[in-house]
């Protein structure tokens, strides 16, 4: 009688060495792999627009455009001579022509005014406006005569009234007896404008993405902790895409609020303006400072505190740097400085604020300079690449951390209010969805939780409707190394 098959029992099932060995194990691919469970992340993030939005605030506007007025200039007037007039006599009226840049309008209009008494930069001498002829655009003449006879009305040290003399205006002194009225001095008002635009992010994962399980976790860094995949219902590997996508929304955010522009051309979305990010609001309205690489020393400081002063800047302002910058900042200056005792404010001029985000304190000049490096201005920090001409390299920007004074009127009563110099904007979403910090999250599809659709696919949507306000650009300053 046959007996039992056992042809399918693997033969031999053990063997003998004198003791079990790492190639024993190896040979038989027992060796489990040794990994981290969690993922690891790289490089970190800073975003300045979402740091202002936390500690500044944002301020809430109902239509897509706002807009503020502006004066555009100092409140005293003055103009440049424009010409040389040589070697007048004492006490001989001159013919003053006035510099292109000290017309308005298409250089028809002018500050100059028959009656006003001008007094010399140079020198103080005084003189009085007899008469003035602005029938030539961009070419406006005035007649002036010394107040003292005994004077010729000429530049300090020169025989001549200098071309480049500053011409102070003073008002109607010496006004005389049974006096009539002088022309008035209007004030030239600019309007700031700028809008909220839309942007949006997106991130679609199907059914079997979600379910499968892979090596690592995932823990997301940054907390995204809003509506849509949430972390353990899904393969990590999705969930780390939800998580980048809505980092990457953020940094676009930060980078579309910061150096965007607008849209005018035809062909795109309609229904859309963009927005004017706050750099190229700077570039375009603030002032300009620039240095020779290695030369950013002490005298070129001073030079920014005395331009800080005569432009009303408050005591605490911000200077942040790319790399290069602030390396050569570091390696010149801030050795030889080190922070004087400051009384800190609240919101965006805050001391924890600003040593969370990295910012270290200057003073000088009685100013006192909270000097931050921003990341975003390097494309090779930000993007990983390296441009040969990088349009924010040796650059930095020096923002007021202050407010401009305003008037608000309310109920027809009139009182003191302020705008901060530079502030987040935003429009409120309508509709569902978790709504945060000026964003709205939502989510659809058939793996979804709400808002479900017949297509076995779990898409999360972000959106948001920001843009920047910026006030009193005369007291921001670009600070560009070449």
């Amino acid at each position: 009688m046959a007996g039992i098959n056992t042809s399918n029992i693997a033969s031999p099932n053990v063997i003998s060495l004198p003791a079990a060995n790492y190639e024993l194990i190896a040979d038989q691919q027992l060796l489990a792999p040794h990994y981290w469970t969690e993922f690891v992340n790289n490089f970190g993030a800073q975003n300045f627009t979402t740091w202002l939005s936390t500690f500044g605030g944002m301020e809430l506007v109902e239509g897509r455009e706002w807009f503020h007025f502006e004066d555009t200039g100092k409140l005293m007037a003055a103009v440049t001579n424009k010409t040389a007039v040589v070697a007048p006599a004492a006490g001989a009226t001159v013919t003053v022509a006035i510099a292109v840049a000290d017309h308005w309008d298409s250089g028809t209009k002018s500050p100059i005014r028959v009656g006003e008494t001008v007094r010399l930069a140079s020198n103080g001498y005084e003189g009085k406006v007899l008469s003035i002829n602005k029938t030539v655009d961009n070419a406006h003449t005035m007649t002036v005569r010394p107040l003292k006879s005994t004077l010729a009305f000429v530049s300090a040290g020169s025989a001549n009234l200098l071309a480049g003399e500053i011409i102070k205006l003073g008002s109607n002194t010496e006004a005389g007896e049974a006096s009539t009225n002088i022309n008035p001095q209007m004030p030239i008002d600019e309007r700031i404008t700028n809008t909220t635009t839309e942007i949006r992010e997106d991130w679609t994962a199907t059914d079997r993405a979600e379910m499968e399980k892979i090596y690592y976790d995932y823990q997301e860094d940054a907390g995204f902790g809003s509506a849509g995949i949430k972390r353990g219902m899904q393969g990590a590997y999705t969930y780390r895409g939800l998580v980048l996508a809505n980092r990457r929304f953020l940094n676009n955010v930060d980078f579309k609020l910061t150096y965007g522009g607008v849209q005018t051309n035809t062909g795109l979305n309609a229904g859309t303006v963009g927005t004017k990010g706050w750099v190229p609001e700077v570039v375009d309205r603030g002032n300009a400072v620039t240095y020779s690489l290695g030369s950013l020393g002490i005298s070129k400081l001073h030079a920014i505190t005395a331009q800080m002063l005569v432009n009303g800047n408050p005591m605490q302002n911000q200077w942040i740097m790319d790399i290069f910058q602030r390396q050569e900042f570091d390696d010149t200056l801030f050795a030889q400085y080190p922070a004087g005792a400051f009384v800190w404010g609240n919101g965006s001029a805050s001391q924890e604020a600003s040593v969370a985000y990295g910012f270290d304190n200057f003073k000088i000049d009685n100013f006192m300079l909270q000097l931050g490096l921003n990341s975003s201005f390097n494309t090779e920090v930000t993007h990983g690449k390296t441009p040969d001409n990088d349009q924010y390299r040796n650059f930095g920007i020096i923002i007021p951390q202050g407010t401009v004074n305003t008037k608000s009127n309310n109920g027809g009563v009139t009182k003191p209010s302020k705008l901060k110099n530079l502030q987040v904007m935003y429009q409120q979403p309508l509709g569902g969805g978790t709504i945060s910090n000026g964003v709205k999250v939502w989510e659809f599809g058939g793996n979804a939780d709400v808002n479900m659709t017949g297509t076995l696919d779990h898409t999360v949507s972000m959106v948001t409707y920001k843009g920047v306000r910026a006030a009193g650009l005369n007291q921001f300053f670009t600070v560009s190394g070449s």
